[in-house]
């Protein structure tokens, strides 16, 4: 569905795409070191159905429910007919289930079942 208005109004006028998150740099003197996520601006959406979304009591139940497992999780989903969840792992939660994970390969933990 092509809706140019709608993209319009995603990015402000430097052309920079408006998120509904807030980042800040990884380390602030490289900021080609990335960013980490702080938080939302606006925590609670609508998805595309109408339904609202509380994300406060989702995300902890999320990860209350994962322990120990999950550090953290960014709930997304707005104006989308699903939800979406970025998790974020606990290495030491995950290293109490299985002390045979790697220590330095964060893609091998997040593969191992």
């Amino acid at each position: 569905m092509r809706q140019p208005e709608l993209t319009a109004r995603a990015f402000d006028e430097e052309g920079f795409y408006k998120s509904a998150t807030r980042s800040k740099p990884a380390d602030p003197d490289d900021l080609g070191a990335g960013f980490d996520f702080d938080g939302r601006i606006a925590e609670d959406f609508k998805l595309a159905s109408g339904t609202w979304v509380s994300v406060g009591p989702l995300r902890a139940r999320f990860i209350a429910a994962c322990a120990p497992l999950v550090r953290d999780v960014v709930i997304a989903g707005i104006n989308r007919d699903e939800l979406s969840a970025l998790v974020v792992l606990d290495l030491d939660g995950c290293r109490l289930i299985n002390p045979t994970l790697p220590s330095d390969d964060l893609a091998a933990i997040a593969a191992t079942p």
